[in-house]
């Protein structure tokens, strides 16, 4: 399971097998850039380009094809309500400053 969410309750998250982390409540009408990251060693939450939360996990991550639909925006209850403008799944991680970097030009744009 990967899943990046936001939980009316929890926060915003970020999930992979069986670990996750969260971050802060998002505010409504407000744009985020928002980073879930796993580097063998943790799962490491982005918000804006600053890491506000991480977790110990290093569990091995197997890729496997699949024909499964990739769902945005809904499952387990967690139903977004707002704008996705962009996503993208890498299969490398990204070093702090990439995330920053990223950060920055999605603020330029």
């Amino acid at each position: 399971c990967l899943a990046l969410f936001h939980d009316e309750s929890a926060g915003v998250g970020f999930e992979l097998g069986g670990a996750s982390c969260y971050g802060p409540k998002l505010e409504e009408n407000k744009w985020y850039y928002i980073v879930g990251v796993y580097d063998e060693t943790h799962l490491r939450l982005y918000v804006n380009g600053n890491e506000v939360a991480s977790t110990a996990f290093s569990d091995p991550v197997t890729y496997l094809p699949t024909t499964a639909e990739l769902e945005i925006g809904s499952g387990w209850g967690r139903n977004w309500r707002g704008i996705i403008d962009g996503i993208a799944l890498l299969r490398e991680e990204m070093s702090p400053h990439e995330v920053q970097k990223g950060y920055e030009l999605g603020r330029t744009r």
